[in-house]
């Protein structure tokens, strides 16, 4: 009597329950990996992925140049440079009245320019 095998017996598929060929290991399961001992198993392909979409590549350059082109870093959203700083009068005594006013410009995504002016007394 045969019995077909599932898609899994035991955990494992019935390609993995095929025996191991006799020039790599003794004819047990493959999923046993036991190989023969002068039998060097193939060293997996290093694989480097993307850690935004995904995208798989040979090589560190190779994901360096994707992320680089693909995914290039977005300037911020505030890049604030101040400039034109004007303090009036330049000296004064305590008590008196002190007028500042600088210029702040974002230059960041959301760019704009913004000119501040407080008295102080």
């Amino acid at each position: 009597m045969v019995t077909k095998l599932g898609d899994e017996f035991l955990g494992h598929t019935a390609e993995e329950w095929e025996p191991m060929p006799p020039d790599k290991g003794p004819p047990l399961p493959k999923w046993m990996e036991i190989y023969w001992p002068w039998y060097k198993p193939e060293a997996l392909p290093t694989v480097y992925t993307c850690p935004i979409c995904g995208a798989t590549f040979s090589t560190q350059e190779e994901l360096n140049q994707h992320i680089q082109t693909v995914h290039p870093t977005a300037p911020p959203v505030a890049d604030i440079r101040l400039s034109n700083l004007v303090i009036s009068p330049t000296e004064l005594n305590i008590g008196e009245k002190v007028t500042i006013s600088v210029t702040a410009t974002n230059q960041g995504s959301i760019a704009g320019t913004k000119t501040i002016s407080c008295t102080v007394s």
